[in-house]
């Protein structure tokens, strides 16, 4: 019998004791929790997006420079088989038929 008075006793002290008092807190105290909260987040958030940054500017320039140097060689390719194609000599060109034959019509023969 008083192994359980002993734990009635024991059990009604840790309660009691438990027992906070509400506190009311001004509009000031709370603006200041959440101003001191969301600036906590608000770094960490600034944080996380610049190394998400830096690690996608890795990927994004590397695609990008490839993409300029493929353009660039497309164009030196380009420009350099104009400049080796064969351009017909100036007044080697046959600009009116042999002799003994008619003119051809502009629609075919």
């Amino acid at each position: 019998m008083k192994n359980i008075m002993l734990v009635f006793v024991i059990g009604t002290l840790g309660m009691v004791s438990c027992k906070k008092e509400q506190r009311i807190f001004t509009k000031e105290e709370i603006q200041h929790t959440i101003d001191s909260v969301v600036s906590a987040r608000a770094k960490e958030s600034d944080i996380q997006a610049q190394q998400d940054l830096e690690r996608r500017m890795k990927i994004e320039v590397r695609v990008k420079v490839d993409s300029i140097l493929n353009a660039r060689s497309k164009k030196l390719v380009k420009d350099t088989l104009n400049k080796q194609a064969i351009k017909p000599i100036p007044g080697n060109a046959v600009s009116h038929p042999p002799m003994g034959l008619p003119p051809r019509k502009a629609g075919g023969i």
